[in-house]
């Protein structure tokens, strides 16, 4: 089996220069930093009711990132009150993600776009936002219930957390561009699974050199804060707070950046530039 180096050396080269351009684009329209605010917002929101209840910790949004304790499940009416808020949070940080791509896309495009008509875009997708929302959910759910009820604090390797975790990856990266699919085309779930499998299978070589330089871009601008608590340095508690608020601009720009990202290897798929059509683009 021949590999064409050239090719893959070449294709690498463009995912980074759609992550770089990503970052170019949200430097230009800074603007775009306010869709994500209010999923983050909101995130804080989930940490503020977490305060008031305890005994369980709990994963949300669609990266199934954890939030930290809300739950006491021996209270069977927990679950559903775990039900219902995870729904609302991946069901809100869903219909901005939309209303960002579409912005993002129509400045890509250089066409006109305001934040009434990126948010009328994602209220047509509402029906497609709530099935997702609610697969997210009980996928979260799901999950969830299957770490706390396997995972031991003493045991180093668990079989079948080891699945799980290897299934959430899998769901990850196939589900990567079901979000720019469903704001930007005329689709049902199923399809935008399906051709966001194939997207991805497709561009792996363009998508994983991207979020790479992504991921790397965000170490090292975490770096500064991180050496203090590396070294158990004793530091004012101004300059926590400031690290601290750093720190969450840092991860708003990182996580714009992210779905700017995904905007442009949607768009790229879609339609290669014609310099790059030497790079032996496959199309599924």
């Amino acid at each position: 089996m021949n590999i064409d180096w050239q090719n893959i050396k070449e294709r690498i080269k463009k995912g980074v220069y759609l992550a770089s351009n990503s970052f170019a684009m949200l430097w230009n329209h800074k603007i775009l930093l306010i869709y994500l605010t209010i999923s983050i917002s909101t995130y804080f929101l989930m940490q503020m009711i977490s305060y008031n209840l305890s005994g369980y910790d709990v994963c949300f949004s669609s990266g199934l990132q954890s939030l930290g304790q809300l739950f006491d499940l021996s209270h069977w009416h927990h679950y559903l009150w775990l039900l219902l808020l995870t729904f609302v949070y991946v069901f809100l940080s869903t219909f901005v993600t939309i209303a960002l791509i579409y912005h993002v896309y129509k400045l890509n495009k250089h066409e006109s776009v305001t934040f009434k008509k990126s948010f009328g875009r994602a209220l047509k997708k509402i029906n497609l936002i709530v099935i997702w929302s609610v697969i997210v959910t009980m996928l979260t759910y799901a999950i969830q219930l299957i770490s706390n009820r396997v995972a031991q604090p003493k045991q180093f390797f668990n079989p079948i957390m080891l699945i799980v975790s290897l299934l959430g990856l899998a769901w990850t990266l196939f589900t990567l561009m079901v979000l720019p699919i469903i704001a930007l085309e005329s689709t049902t779930i199923k399809d935008a699974f399906k051709q966001s499998k194939d997207m991805v299978l497709a561009m792996i070589p363009e998508i994983l050199s991207g979020e790479f330089w992504i991921g790397l871009t965000a170490l090292l601008a975490m770096i500064p804060f991180a050496i203090p608590m590396l070294f158990n340095l004793r530091i004012p508690a101004v300059i926590v707070l400031i690290g601290t608020a750093l720190i969450f601009c840092i991860g708003l720009i990182i996580t714009t950046v992210q779905v700017i990202f995904k905007t442009f290897v949607y768009t790229y798929y879609m339609k290669p530039l014609e310099e790059l059509k030497k790079l032996k683009y496959p199309r599924f």
